[in-house]
């Protein structure tokens, strides 16, 4: 677009300013993009940036947006965490009466728009394309099991309802919030509680619930183990109150 040339002085002007506008924009996408893959790398985000990405519409970029604007994954199940993002339907209901209506759209609204934004690149038939198999690269093979199993079953639930007719909006709300509680458990198997009060135990969040669902079994929880071992004992007293006055 250089070698465009313009008669009058103001219209030259004007399309250099604008031209060097965009050079400076693209520039600066570029190294912000750099800074996030590079900071999406770093032993914090990685596990979790590894596994959210394994999934089709999930870029690097995306998945490190889904990971700083969700923070702590464990509040959050596979079946709470659409509430979270506003992916729900509104209900109206009274008695035997139910009515529900469009999505709350509360919550999150960043985070929101990233898994609308992956939901559509699963009405496509599902084939892994090289950077999907780049990205799955060097994850456990039960991950990439999951992930796989994941895509499939996205993609069949674009079918089903292009079959029913369904606007594609709908459809793409109702994709992204069955993703959201994908990246949810995966999320959750991706990080492990670690005890910071010098014992170094772990314990995983997924073997910590299907233990709790375990008749007989008991979980403890290593933070809290280490903070009570540390608590100083002392006995409790009970203070006697003076006789009230006549």
């Amino acid at each position: 677009m250089r070698s465009l040339a313009f008669d009058r002085v103001g219209v030259r002007l004007a399309f250099e300013e604008a031209y060097d506008a965009v050079l400076v924009t693209q520039a600066r996408r570029a190294r912000l993009d750099t800074a996030i893959t590079e900071l999406a790398a770093t032993p914090v985000f990685a596990p979790v940036v590894g596994r959210l990405s394994c999934l089709r519409g999930v870029s690097t970029l995306t998945a490190f947006g889904l990971a700083t604007e969700i923070g702590d994954w464990h509040r959050f199940t596979g079946a709470s965490i659409g509430a979270y993002v506003g992916l729900v339907p509104a209900e109206s209901s009274s008695g035997e009466h139910r009515h529900q209506g469009a999505i709350t759209k509360t919550g999150n609204s960043h985070a929101r728009r990233l898994l609308v934004e992956a939901a559509w690149h699963h009405r496509k038939r599902c084939r892994l394309s090289r950077e999907v198999v780049r990205r799955q690269d060097g994850q456990p093979a039960a991950v990439r099991a999951r992930a796989e199993a994941g895509n499939r079953r996205l993609h069949r639930r674009w079918t089903r309802l292009d079959t029913r007719s369904k606007r594609s909006t709908i459809s793409a709300v109702a994709v992204a919030r069955e993703l959201a509680g994908r990246h949810a458990q995966a999320a959750r198997g991706a990080t492990r509680y670690s005890d910071h009060a010098g014992g170094g135990a772990t314990l995983d969040p997924g073997d910590a619930e299907h233990a709790r669902r375990t008749p007989g079994h008991a979980v403890t929880n290593p933070r809290i183990s280490a903070l009570t071992a540390r608590r100083p004992t002392t006995p409790h007293t009970h203070r006697s109150l003076p006789p009230a006055p006549h």
